[in-house]
């Protein structure tokens, strides 16, 4: 049974949750997938502050995957913090 009710986070990317099958092509997400999605969203509370905490400290993060899983973690950790840190790095070297 699929349901709309679900929370996705500002910024986070609808097609890369469609790639990664949380979402379905439609946008809906069923049961298994919203408890996917709570625990990367659960270890992202923790990850987040270590990776703001870093990065103030020495001005640069590495995201590195080690590939022990389907890198739920990873994908939506880059979506939800890098990809914005990549943005305003290629806006300054312009």
């Amino acid at each position: 049974m699929f349901s709309k009710t679900y929370e996705i986070r500002p910024n986070q990317s609808v097609e890369l949750l469609k790639e990664l099958h949380i979402l379905t092509r439609d946008g809906k997400m069923n049961q298994d997938s919203r408890r996917k999605l709570k625990q990367v969203y659960h270890l992202f509370q923790f990850i987040e502050p270590l990776l703001k905490d870093v990065k103030e400290k020495h001005g640069f993060i590495s995201l590195v995957d080690h590939g022990a899983g389907k890198s739920y973690l990873g994908f939506i950790l880059y979506d939800l913090s890098f990809k914005e840190l990549v943005s305003v790095a290629h806006a300054r070297i312009r």
